[in-house]
């Protein structure tokens, strides 16, 4: 039998999903689908003939791969697979969702193949479950990671799951055994993007909904990153530091905190040493392993939960106790997470069915090492009543603007930023990002704090009396954004947004290339942000030029006008 007969649901986006199965002959691979209108549409893929030679198998096996786009987020479709006019099991339609906005359910297992009657009765439980996703915290199959062994202790045991519900695993050591993970990587369709492509299908990231996920290899990568050639640890650093989710969740096989009788294993120590720094650094709330037979979670260690979901199959490992653990279990498992908004919310769940284990997590803010800076020049000059950008992570689920109601930005985004008992207008939040307007009567030191439901976390700053900062927008009279394309005319009146000016009476000027010309200032309809109007005089040279301003002996940042 080939391996993953079967068709199954692989790296399901909002827009995209990939479809796989093998049959023993060649042929033209289609997939056949339909969404909500009720269309049938056609898209045809490709095969790959996979030898005896590079599986270690008895025979040749056709790989074929249809990658659907187009497709409507958060939308289910039914799909049927075609060989030449073919179908598999005629009359039957399978189905799978795309990733959409809203709240989910994911499953999480790990260390189930080996084939087990516990592993086949998890299987089935979970076949119930209104998933979306399914989470393999590695060891998919045991001993080792050889084809066939995939066949008859994965594809066998969750075939059915797999048509609709996509799995987005992690290697684990069994998985490297005697392979090097190298059918593991053949048979999964995992998203590549961004990764070197030495290492890619090893490790990966993705989002669904407001969650992003990454999947590290605790093996090999591992290993060669913390002496230095591999590049997965620098990969993970620039990972976190783009994505603008408000939700982080890390999966990989060697748990760094975890305990029973491979807790000192290699691969954990260095886990605990090279990953997890980083992952607390970025604030990521919520990590996801395997390797220790059993269920164990975590206390928040400095902000992050530790789940290890090792019941899947294999035989079970005792726990040992440690301060570190909220709860732990030797049992036969699986995990059903909720995310809705700010809460997700764990439930462990056991081969009998019964629920044994319940957490919500619910993370507080965490700002970064330079959390507060002005909004326009993203320096740590503030003036009084200006507008902040303060960043972080675990802030508002998604982004938000004022609506030209600052304060009840507050209420709809669950946000609020004080300096004492002065609650600050809000102008817009985000996952990372909230910008907030200084109280115009306030200078000197001052701590900001940032509350959500789920906390709070501050951060020092000073506040200027008078600290001018230019935003980098110059607009013409008509309202249009001077630009190299569109330069402005020499002699135009010309204005400019500024902000840390607030409560100023003194003069304001303005400096553009040699030139120290007036300025007036203006009410502008946004708080915290002044409106300086000035003429350009009719002798300025075509050209790009700098542009300062300059109040109470401060200068502003400096940014570039174009002149023709």
């Amino acid at each position: 039998m080939a391996i993953g007969l079967r068709p199954y649901v692989q790296n399901v986006r909002r827009t995209a999903a990939t479809i796989r199965w093998t049959t023993p002959n060649a042929g033209e691979a289609a997939v056949l689908y339909r969404g909500a209108d009720g269309i049938e549409r056609v898209v045809r893929g490709q095969s790959v003939a996979r030898s005896p030679d590079e599986t270690g198998l008895s025979y040749t096996y056709y790989k074929h791969q249809v990658v659907i786009n187009g497709l409507s987020p958060g939308t289910e479709y039914a799909y049927r697979v075609r060989l030449d006019n073919s179908l598999y099991e005629p009359g039957v339609e399978m189905r799978f969702r795309t990733s959409g906005p809203s709240g989910f359910t994911f499953l999480a297992i790990g260390d189930t193949g080996t084939g087990s009657a516990e592993q086949d009765l998890l299987a089935k439980r979970m076949e119930g479950e209104a998933a979306q996703l399914l989470v393999h915290t590695g060891d998919v199959v045991y001993p080792t990671g050889r084809y066939d062994t995939y066949e008859k202790r994965y594809f066998d045991y969750y075939h059915a799951l797999m048509s609709r519900v996509p799995f987005y695993p992690t290697p684990g050591n069994h998985d490297y055994y005697e392979t090097r993970a190298e059918p593991y990587i053949h048979i999964h369709d995992v998203p590549v993007e961004n990764v070197p492509e030495r290492d890619r299908g090893r490790y990966y990231s993705f989002d669904w909904g407001d969650v992003h996920f990454i999947s590290l290899d605790s093996n090999d990568p591992l290993i060669y990153a913390a002496a230095g050639p591999g590049e997965m640890l620098s990969w993970l650093e620039k990972d976190l530091a783009e994505t603008k989710k408000f939700w982080r969740i890390a999966f990989f096989h060697h748990p760094p905190f975890a305990f029973g009788q491979n807790d000192r294993d290699l691969e954990s120590v260095l886990a605990r040493q090279h990953i997890v720094p980083i992952l607390e650094r970025y604030g990521v709330p919520l990590v996801l392993n395997g390797h220790e037979h059993s269920y164990q979670r975590s206390h928040p260690l400095n902000r992050t939960v530790y789940v290890t979901t090792g019941g899947g199959g294999a035989p079970l490992y005792g726990v040992r106790s440690s301060s570190l653990l909220a709860t732990s279990a030797s049992k036969y498992h699986y995990v059903r997470a909720s995310v809705e908004g700010r809460r997700l919310t764990l439930r462990a769940i056991d081969r009998n069915g019964e629920l044994f284990d319940e957490a919500t997590i619910n993370p507080q803010p965490l700002l970064g090492r330079k959390s507060v800076v002005n909004a326009a020049s993203f320096t740590e000059t503030v003036g009084k009543g200006a507008v902040v950008s303060i960043f972080g992570w675990q802030m508002a689920v998604e982004t938000l603007d004022d609506g030209g109601k600052p304060l009840g930005l507050a209420k709809r985004s669950g946000v609020q930023v004080n300096i004492g008992d002065v609650e600050l207008a809000l102008l817009m939040v985000s996952p990372t990002q909230v910008n907030a307007v200084l109280p115009p009567h306030l200078s000197g030191p001052a701590t900001i704090r940032v509350s959500t439901p789920g906390g709070s976390a501050s951060a020092d700053i000073e506040i200027n009396p008078v600290a001018p900062a230019l935003f980098n927008a110059v607009l013409d009279a008509s309202g249009s954004l001077v630009t190299q394309e569109s330069p402005a005319l020499a002699g135009s009146a010309l204005t400019v947004l500024a902000t840390g000016l607030a409560g100023f009476n003194g003069s304001i000027n303005v400096r553009v290339g040699g030139q120290v010309l007036e300025a007036f200032e203006s009410p502008a309809p946004t708080p915290g942000i002044q409106v300086i109007r000035f003429e350009l005089p009719a002798s300025t040279d075509a050209g790009l030029h700098f542009l300062q301003v300059e109040a109470g002996g401060v200068a502003s940042n400096i940014i570039y006008i174009a002149v023709r």
